[in-house]
């Protein structure tokens, strides 16, 4: 039982991400930040069909903000956009995750989507 008690002690002790001490001060970081708004995560979406990619850019603490050179790509490396937002009927069939990259004030950010592309038959 006491070796019980001395792993609950330390456990709580080495603390988890609201008492980490090495943020500075205890203080969150407000990095700004993008969001995806279109496509949504586990969308299915046909081949050839048109779908807008677009995104929408927050300061740290949520507030909208601008969001500026924003580019598109497939983590496969075989797709690529620019524009935000934009319509775009030429994604490739399959599972991939889309990356969106762009600048939310005078930072680089990005964000990704799981896509599903099915095949046109």
């Amino acid at each position: 039982m006491q070796r019980w008690t001395w792993m609950c002690l330390f456990f709580m002790a080495c603390g988890g991400k609201d008492g980490d001490s090495s943020s500075g001060g205890g203080a969150a970081s407000l990095e700004p930040y993008m969001n995806i708004l279109s496509p949504t995560p586990g969308e299915y979406l046909d081949e050839g069909v048109a779908v807008t990619l677009e995104a929408e850019g927050r300061q740290g603490d949520g507030a909208p903000a601008e969001v500026s050179d924003v580019s598109w790509a497939s983590d496969d490396g075989l797709y690529t956009a620019t524009g935000n937002p934009t319509v775009v009927d030429d994604l490739h069939p399959g599972v991939y995750a889309l990356v969106a990259t762009g600048t939310v004030s005078g930072r680089a950010v990005s964000e990704t989507v799981d896509v599903v592309v099915y095949a046109a038959r």
